[in-house]
């Protein structure tokens, strides 16, 4: 029989129309989700029940909410709930404090929310307290995942907010201090708008997330400081799992093992896309400041990062099977350590419209294994004070189109095939180890507008060419390398069918070559005919006008919804 109190509110709410309950005694909250109709709505006064030595299981067996009485958040502890409504009609929890405090969940543990099999829930404007062992427990299985669906949201603790096997995980709108989003064995995850405030001292990888077998990962408008681990991933690792990451910020990111930012392992079939992120003072103890990967198939588009450390061969980024392909970017302020800024075991290699500067004991910039083959076209390498040996060593690489300041050092024993060429060489003479290509020269002076690159890596920027420079138009051309408007390529980072002008400025708008369709018919007074936005990249990742630069299925992938994106990241490599 029901409580009188539930029992009135019942009554008055009529046959037809979805019921408000008020709980008046925690003692009621199980008898109340079993009684709810399609619709209902089961309110908990704050105070009520946060502080109560009570353990909550239901089953929901219809689309029922959960809420606080006047938006304050309701404390519900140690909640297990084993089944709701198939199909997108779980349970509604909103403006509640989930907390633990005994050992009542699955293996005897405290958990926030105990989810089982088949279970979907929706959290809007919750506050999440995880014990000191676990967060929101879910335990799906590959034919009834757990979805979890979060919506306005804040969480604290030192153990990861999600863990479980097979969830579908979606997070939006939320900061997370001192923990994991999650750790997800199968499944998948959307985290979307999220501010991450460092992680506890006890992380062992992954400071933002680790999954293991993942259909889709994909971390869009992150903002994230201050990620500690003791071993490898500081940001994230993943082991065969896709990757998508863009218009993401990190301050602050170190791995005591590989990866400052992230460690990528995978079988060969996965893939990894980067898009407009932007790195300051990343780390690692023992290779890749950014980025340690094997098996994967790695694609930066506009990254920028300063104040970087990293050790062991492939200080900067580490590769193994797979490939790499990163255009757009810079990196100003790096210390090397003595070894290899990219090592890579991996084909091809591809390196455009690169802007390096202010680094540090880097012996090589680029190291690859024999038979790899490699591009680095299109960038600005300034190797000054970086007591280099060599720019390049090992594979067969195609060198064109750069400006390279190699302070003393060779360019380097690889074997330069293809379009070899174009290289302006930025000192008194051609390096003695040099077999001058077609189109190289030397020149001290860089031609550029503004003068040097400020030192100051706090202030990135890009410099322009000077039209009366013989790197103007002096690149390596053909009809599918040329500038965005059509011209013949300029040398350099500022040139090329793949330039951005706006380097320092990765989240900025795109926008049309001026005269072009979307253009918008303005000049930027350098004779160049651009205005310094003039690529697109949700039309697939290309310049206008010209064609040329990346393959053309891969911008696609930005224009699907993330879950069908999952599949299709697969499938264009």
């Amino acid at each position: 029989m029901l409580p009188p109190a539930l029992l009135v509110a019942l009554i008055h709410a009529g046959p037809a129309r979805a019921a408000t309950i008020t709980l008046t005694d925690c003692n009621e909250f199980d008898t109340a989700v079993y009684s709810a109709g399609h619709g209902d709505v089961i309110e908990v006064p704050p105070g009520l029940c946060g502080a109560v030595y009570f353990s909550p299981i239901v089953t929901v067996g219809t689309r029922i909410t959960i809420r606080s009485t006047d938006g304050t958040p309701a404390g519900i502890p140690n909640l297990r709930i084993t089944a709701t409504p198939s199909g997108g009609e779980g349970v509604v929890l909103q403006d509640l404090e989930l907390t633990a405090n005994t050992n009542a969940c699955t293996g005897y543990t405290a958990c926030i929310l105990d989810l089982y099999p088949g279970v979907q829930v929706d959290l809007i404007d919750v506050t999440l307290r995880p014990s000191s062992t676990t967060g929101i427990l879910a335990a799906g299985t590959s034919s009834s995942p757990v979805l979890v669906r979060a919506d306005g949201f804040t969480a604290s603790g030192s153990v990861p907010l999600i863990s479980g096997t097979h969830a579908q995980v979606e997070l939006r709108r939320g900061s997370i201090t001192g923990m994991q989003a999650a750790y997800l064995e199968g499944g998948s995850i959307l985290l979307e708008e999220i501010v991450h405030n460092g992680t506890s001292d006890s992380v062992a990888s992954g400071g933002l997330l680790k999954g293991v077998d993942l259909d889709a990962v994909e971390i869009r408008e992150l903002q994230s400081e201050g990620a500690k681990v003791t071993e490898d991933g500081g940001l994230i690792r993943l082991y065969r799992s896709p990757l998508i990451l863009s218009d993401t910020t990190v301050r602050g990111c170190e791995a005591g093992g590989k990866g400052g930012l992230l460690f990528l392992e995978g079988d060969g079939s996965q893939t990894a896309d980067l898009e407009r992120v932007e790195v300051d003072g990343c780390s690692s103890g023992t290779g890749a400041a950014l980025i340690a990967a094997q098996g994967y198939a790695l694609r930066i588009d506009r990254l920028g990062a300063r104040s970087l450390s990293g050790a062991g061969e492939g200080s900067l980024i580490g590769f193994g099977s797979g490939s790499l392909s990163w255009v757009r970017g810079e990196v100003c302020g790096f210390s090397a350590n003595g070894e290899a800024g990219i090592a890579a075991n991996a084909s091809p290699v591809s390196l455009q419209n690169l802007l390096l500067r202010e680094v540090e004991s880097l012996p090589e910039l680029l190291t690859m294994s024999d038979g790899q083959r490699g591009l680095l076209a299109q960038s600005t390498v300034d190797l000054e004070g970086a007591y280099a040996s060599a720019l390049v060593s090992g594979g067969e690489i195609e060198l064109f189109n750069n400006q390279l300041r190699l302070a003393g050092s060779g360019v380097g024993g690889a074997n330069f095939i293809g379009r070899t060429g174009g290289n302006h060489f930025l000192s008194a003479g051609l390096p003695a180890d040099w077999s001058a290509a077609g189109g190289d020269f030397a020149d001290p002076d860089p031609g550029w507008r503004d003068g040097e690159l400020s030192a100051d890596c706090a202030v990135p920027g890009i410099p322009r060419l000077d039209s009366a420079h013989p790197a103007w138009d002096g690149g390596y051309t053909a009809e599918d390398w040329r500038d965005p408007d059509c011209s013949d390529s300029d040398i350099g980072v500022f040139g090329g069918p793949t330039v951005d002008l706006e380097l320092a400025t990765w989240f900025g708008s795109d926008d049309c070559a001026d005269g072009e369709a979307g253009g918008d018919g303005g000049g930027d007074g350098g004779g160049d005919g651009l205005d310094g936005g003039d690529l697109v990249y949700g039309g697939g990742l290309r310049a206008c006008g010209c064609g040329g630069g990346l393959p053309a299925g891969l911008g696609l992938l930005w224009t699907l919804p993330w879950v069908l994106r999952r599949r299709a990241q697969k499938d264009v490599r």
